[in-house]
């Protein structure tokens, strides 16, 4: 009679760490030339413009491809210069957008890494004096 107590006792310990046995999520890996830039907060289809709210500084180097993604949907967005307040306007390129989709600021050309040169390839070397 009292092992049955016991085995149950047992029984309830063991159970829990059951989870212990499953598979850890693998890592996610981070694309550091792409970010959140932001929020479509209003669109204007006739005119072809949204209103975003950014997140933080706006940084759109010359060469990065500004785009929204959201609900099945994508385009290609221009931003015009123009801040209002804690908001960017933009011109729709091509593509669909709707309020609340996600602005992404994707750099085309990656960083320079420390040490690396600024000098393209096919160029010579003119840094030495002779």
């Amino acid at each position: 009679m009292k092992a049955i107590p016991l085995l149950t006792l047992v029984l309830l310990t063991l159970l829990p760490s059951c989870g212990l046995l499953k598979k850890k999520p693998g890592s996610v890996r981070i694309n550091p030339n792409i970010h959140l830039a932001g929020r479509v907060q209003r669109v204007d289809e006739a005119a072809k413009f949204v209103l975003i709210r950014r997140y933080g500084p706006w940084r759109v180097g010359e060469g990065d491809v500004v785009e929204s993604r959201g609900e099945g949907r994508a385009a290609n967005l221009l931003p015009t210069g123009e801040r209002l307040g804690e908001h960017v306007a933009a011109d729709i390129v091509s593509g669909t957008v709707g309020p609340g989709d996600g602005v992404y600021i994707r750099r085309v050309t990656p960083s320079a890494k420390p040490g690396d040169s600024a000098k393209p390839d096919n160029q010579p070397d003119t840094s030495q004096t002779p």
